[in-house]
């Protein structure tokens, strides 16, 4: 048995096209909240994580498509006051942390068939190399200190759910 990680990046425009993709995904019913995204800007883009496990026997191939999880990265550098304020209020991420950390995670969950597996680790990696140029900030509801941590992240305050991380990995201050 082999595995194969695959992760694709999804900007999200066209909500058809969206539906589609989800269902060839064949996303399990425990990412319902992938089916409500919401299509108001451009610069909102999901990390779909999946494993093909190839199985050989004999002279026979077959190839099986898991779906691990997903993150979601939203850019907001180019809005205005009043559309930071609102994800301010969305994602309960102070509006001063948003004012210097543009970039938002909004979401990132790995499936519990697949967690503490190290694929958590393997999707926040990608994702955080393609933004290494931009401050982070997100809202961690399960309040997973250690594993943001992990990542390079620090809370914004003692016991905070507010987790930001600088450009190129830099600690925040």
């Amino acid at each position: 048995m082999n595995k194969i990680i695959k992760i694709e990046s999804y900007n999200i425009e066209n909500k058809n096209d969206y539906k589609e993709r989800l269902r060839t995904l064949k996303v399990p019913q425990e990412f319902y909240i992938l089916d409500g995204q919401r299509f108001d800007h451009k610069n909102k883009n999901i990390y779909f994580m999946v494993i093909e496990i190839e199985n050989k026997i004999l002279w026979f191939n077959s190839t099986k498509t898991e779906f691990v999880g997903y993150c979601i990265v939203e850019d907001i550098l180019d809005f205005d006051e009043e559309h930071r304020e609102s994800y301010s209020a969305i994602y309960k991420i102070p509006f001063e942390v948003l004012q210097e950390h543009n970039v938002i995670i909004s979401d990132c969950v790995i499936s519990e068939k697949y967690r503490n597996m190290g694929y958590g680790r393997e999707l926040m990696s990608h994702v955080l190399d393609l933004y290494k140029d931009n401050k982070i900030s997100l809202y961690a509801e399960n309040n997973s200190p250690s594993f943001w941590a992990k990542m390079g992240f620090i809370a914004v305050g003692k016991g905070s759910r507010i987790y930001v991380l600088n450009a190129m990995g830099e600690s925040y201050a």
